[in-house]
């Protein structure tokens, strides 16, 4: 079932694959392995909608196969799953049995009438119930949530974080809704049956975060998401730190890293049965591929660099790519330190608690050119 805000790759069936989808994944991992050998595997994450349908056995036998091909050691192994999946105690033990470390919930919202706005098919009480079976079986759990929901209210989020919160999660990763084009959110948007909160009002939500989280003991690390101290996710902490990364699976995507005169990024075929017939038969599932220019890496270092707790490194960037200390920025970097929206500390550059809340503005006009 697609949510009414969701635009993932999504494939309808009678009757899920898992066997045929295990041996495709193994088939595709024998073939590209060899990318990343001599590499470190820091973590290993089965996501891109609800592989929580995949089965421990299918994930078990994957992973086990993936730790001892790569000599991975004590990697962070990551599960998404949505609260019907996740609410069965004894599924979830079945996954830790398997290897799964942390456990990534897809909740996006605790109230009856924004699950039903968001065309989720649990209630409120499942997803609390879920969250409770999680923190329970897993060493870490994350919670996914949205704010800027239809018919939401300041009152309303801070309630919603405040029983999420409560179930002593260690992770919350918060966004903004996004309403995404060619989807039922949209259309119903559009079309004058549901109205978005005001500005004031998403500000008002936004502002809430910091402080509700703080009486926690979760603070930001990156612009959407909040941990303890030691909680932070291995696995994302790699995006935003433009590492390299290897995916596996129907529509998954990858990236070489940077290397002199250029990186590259694939996406696997997407329709399910495709990769399956591509993959099983030894072949590579590669649905594209492009080379990452210089410039086009440089931008996205900054973009991610930016959203980090810890800011961007520009000296170790400018090293890489072979630019001057400011990355080709400084034009661009001298107007936004005046009005206090990015600072340069230690050779990093971080946005303000102002340029927080302006991250989007900010990005944008530090790349603009």
């Amino acid at each position: 079932m697609r949510c009414r805000y969701c635009d993932f790759n999504v494939a309808r069936v009678t009757a899920i694959p898992r066997d045929d989808y295990t041996n495709a994944v193994r088939a595709e991992a024998e073939r590209r392995l060899p990318e990343i050998a001599g590499r470190d595997v820091l973590s290993i994450y089965f996501g891109g909608g609800t592989p929580s349908l995949w089965g421990p056995a299918g994930v078990g036998e994957t992973l086990a196969h993936l730790v001892a091909s790569t000599g991975a050691v004590g990697p962070e192994v990551t599960l998404e799953a949505n609260p019907n999946e996740a609410a069965d105690a004894a599924l979830m033990a079945s996954y830790a049995q398997a290897g799964v470390t942390r456990l990534s919930l897809g909740l996006q919202a605790v109230d009856d009438a924004e699950l039903h706005t968001l065309g989720r098919s649990h209630d409120a009480s499942l997803g609390l119930e879920a969250l409770q079976v999680a923190v329970a079986t897993f060493s870490a759990v994350t919670v996914d949530l949205i704010f800027g929901l239809p018919g939401s209210t300041a009152e309303s989020w801070r309630d919603t974080l405040h029983r999420v919160l409560d179930t002593g999660v260690d992770h919350l990763s918060l966004y903004h809704l996004t309403v995404e084009a060619r989807t039922g959110l949209e259309r119903a948007v559009r079309d004058g049956r549901l109205a978005l909160p005001t500005d004031d009002v998403a500000a008002d939500q936004w502002e809430l975060i910091a402080p509700t989280l703080a009486a926690y003991g979760l603070h930001a690390y990156e612009i959407s998401s909040y941990c303890r101290p030691g909680f932070e996710s291995l696995h994302n902490s790699g995006y935003w730190l433009g590492q390299p990364y290897l995916g596996l699976g129907a529509g998954a995507h990858s990236f070489s890293g940077w290397r002199e005169g250029g990186a590259r990024r694939r996406e696997n075929l997407r329709p399910h049965r495709e990769y399956l017939r591509v993959a099983a038969s030894g072949d590579d599932p590669v649905g594209t591929d492009e080379v990452v220019s210089r410039d086009d890496h440089r931008d996205e270092r900054v973009m991610t660099g930016l959203r980090y707790g810890w800011g961007l490194d520009l000296l170790a960037l400018a090293d890489e790519l072979r630019l001057d200390a400011s990355c080709g920025l400084a034009d661009r970097l001298g107007p936004l330190m005046k009005e206090g929206l990015v600072e340069i500390r230690d050779g990093r550059l971080r946005l303000t608690p102002r340029g927080r809340s302006l991250a989007d503005a900010v990005t944008r006009r530090l790349l603009a050119g």
